[in-house]
Parts: C-alpha cells; structure tokens; sequence
C-alpha cells in the first residue's frame, strides 16, 4: 500500500477505497492510515464494500474514520451484513432507507446502496430517494456494481448533483449489463 507521502495519494481528487473489509484492506490501522492521508492531501473519499473473507473487520473498528467517508457504495447485501439489519427484511424502500441511515449515523456523507435489477438508494443530508434501474436486456451483470461508482464518480469529478452522478452511474452499469464481460 503507498505511503501517505507518495505521489499516488497526493494530487488525488478522489481516493476509492474499492473491495474495503477485503485484504490489504481489512487491517484497520491501514484503512485509518490511508483515509487519513486522503484527506490530508484534500482527496474525496470513497468506498466499495464487499463481504468480509478471512478477517472479519467491524463496522465499529473503523468509527473514528466513518466521517471521513464522502460516498459509500455497498451493494444490498452488504448493506444488510455491514448494518446489521435484517437482509431478509425485504426490498422495500423503507428497509433500504433503515440502511442508508444507520451508515449515516456512522458520518458517512453520501450513502448508495446499489441494488441490482432495483436500481439504487441514495441518502445523504438532502434525503432519502431511490432511482429504478434503466431497462435493459441483461447478458451478463459481472462488473455492474463497479461501473456504477465509476460513472458515478466521473460525474463527482465534472462536478455534477447527487441525482445527476446517480443517473451516470445508472448509464455506466446498464451499459456493462447490456454486454458480455465486465
């Protein structure tokens, strides 16, 4: 992993923390470390969750830096697992919204669960809204997931609105889905 001296970090206008709870990054003191010099350097902090493998790093492990987070990007099931609440609990709005506000409470800025074929859930201190999927043929859907943050991060980068970077992302992942491979 880089220094927080090294040229990777500064300049940076965003640094993605993308498969966080999944190694390197599972290690708290490197996630602190790195989210730190992030914004020590001025960078946007995102971060991409996946589910835990070897070392099950906690949502409490990492308190002190939930507020640093500027965009966090779990998929529904590791919203459930990371939150706590209820996978089974049903696709309803009202579920995903107990998700989005349990990472806010956390201090994360901006919430967006991406829910597949159910679009996304955004958070943040603007409110809770939900943008459907676009319609689509889906051909294979590997890669969905990380093509949303990126045009989602794209519109971050050209200084877009929440709704506008959500509409991006939507673009970027229903044309992944559209086609074979990520």
């Amino acid at each position: 992993l880089p220094d927080p001296g090294m040229p990777q970090i500064r300049g940076a206008r965003i640094v993605s923390f993308a498969s966080l709870f999944r190694a390197p990054l599972d290690q708290a003191e490197e996630v602190r470390r790195l989210m730190h010099a992030a914004k020590e350097a001025g960078a946007l902090i995102s971060v991409d969750t996946k589910l835990p493998t070897f070392r099950e790093l906690k949502m409490e492990e990492l308190a002190d830096v939930w507020p640093l987070v500027d965009y966090f990007f779990p998929n529904e099931k590791e919203a459930a697992y990371h939150s706590g609440i209820d996978e089974d609990g049903g696709n309803t709005e009202e579920h995903f919204r107990k998700m989005t506000e349990f990472f806010l409470s956390c201090g994360m800025k901006n919430v967006i669960i991406k829910a597949g074929a159910d679009g996304c859930y955004i958070n943040n201190s603007e409110g809770f809204r939900h943008l459907p999927a676009l319609p689509v043929e889906v051909v294979d859907s590997t890669g969905a997931g990380d093509n949303f943050v990126a045009g989602f991060l794209s519109g971050v980068l050209r200084g877009e609105n929440l709704r506008a970077c959500a509409e991006r992302g939507r673009a970027r992942a229903a044309e992944c889905i559209s086609r074979m491979g990520a």
